[in-house]
């Protein structure tokens, strides 16, 4: 049965992905209508939960086992972080707590879920249905950040040149998005999940305190740099010290999964080295062909092109003085 539910949830997983995947590639618009459609929807989800805890408040119901001292410092938090979100879900919370009690939360495996079966009646079956929908945007959303991601970085020559090209009529990236399609149904293969989450976390957290400290770095070294957005240096601080504290804690507490998801990370090193850090006419003669050839290929397959990268004004404004 066990196998059964396993193959059934995988191939869901490969249809939506590569639903999502094809939508993103055929239009950008349609990525857009789908990811606001999704998250209108679970806005509206988040708010009737609201307003049935809401409700319950008023009726005399109090809030079970919990404790707000908190409330101190959120109005710091609010104001740095986004205020819309920060209290849609602090109110969300409030409103599970005035429905349910502080067992229930933790046996529940969708708390969201537990609330609708208590409170809507015949109606509970819109939670779960606002649930896989907003998992749906959730997966949109990543898609196209991750997408534009190996799109930008290759145009700055961190990746292949095959993956900064971009349809000549829909201006989406389509071998980006086949791109990051491919990898995800890779990490398919993966049976458990949690393992994976694991391998994933610990490597994230890791590059992102990296490219933090070394914005940090560059700001003392190069500080006449152009900065589109400059923040004052407490917070990019702060953030390196959380995602040393998110790296240290899976490292002491699952050391080889931990190192296993460094070593899948450093895999690339190689890869980079051979195919983009090394000048062309360096490189291996078969890493030479297969940069020759897969973006010719690509080209003609998906109907792409390069782009030119964008020019920097200042140099714009040299370049018409002369």
């Amino acid at each position: 049965m066990d196998t059964l539910a396993l193959e059934r949830d995988t191939s869901l997983s490969l249809l939506i992905k590569c639903t999502l995947t094809f939508i993103n590639c055929t239009y950008v618009k349609w990525g857009t209508l789908v990811q606001d459609l999704f998250t209108y929807t679970k806005l509206l989800a988040l708010i009737m939960i609201i307003s049935v805890g809401l409700v319950k408040i008023s009726q005399g119901d109090s809030l079970r086992y919990v404790t707000f001292s908190f409330l101190k410092n959120l109005p710091l938090a609010i104001a740095i972080s986004m205020p819309i979100v920060a209290i849609i879900y602090l109110l969300t919370n409030v409103a599970y707590y005035a429905v349910l009690d502080m067992p229930s939360v933790l046996a529940s495996d969708a708390v969201a879920v537990t609330f609708g079966n208590e409170v809507l009646g015949y109606a509970k079956w819109i939670i779960p249905i606002s649930v896989a929908m907003s998992c749906y945007g959730g997966l949109n959303s990543l898609i196209i950040a991750a997408s534009r991601l190996f799109y930008v970085g290759t145009r700055e020559g961190h990746l292949p040149d095959s993956l900064s090209l971009i349809h000549v009529e829909r201006f989406t990236p389509v071998p980006a998005l086949l791109f990051n399609g491919f990898m995800a149904l890779v990490y398919l293969c993966v049976e458990d999940v949690f393992l994976l989450i694991n391998y994933y976390s610990f490597s994230y957290w890791l590059f992102m305190g990296l490219s933090i400290a070394g914005l940090i770095y560059l700001r003392f070294t190069q500080p006449d740099r152009p900065r589109p957005i400059k923040l004052i240096l407490i917070f990019p601080v702060i953030y390196c010290i959380c995602s040393l504290f998110l790296v240290l804690v899976p490292l002491y507490g699952d050391t080889i999964n931990s190192l296993i998801g460094v070593g899948i990370a450093l895999s690339g090193v190689p890869a980079y080295f051979l195919g983009v850090y090394l000048p062309a006419e360096k490189r291996p003669r078969t890493i030479r062909c297969i940069g020759e050839t897969v973006p010719r290929y690509t080209q003609i397959l998906c109907k792409c092109c390069l782009t030119e990268l964008d020019i920097d004004p200042e140099k714009l404004r040299e370049n018409t003085a002369k």
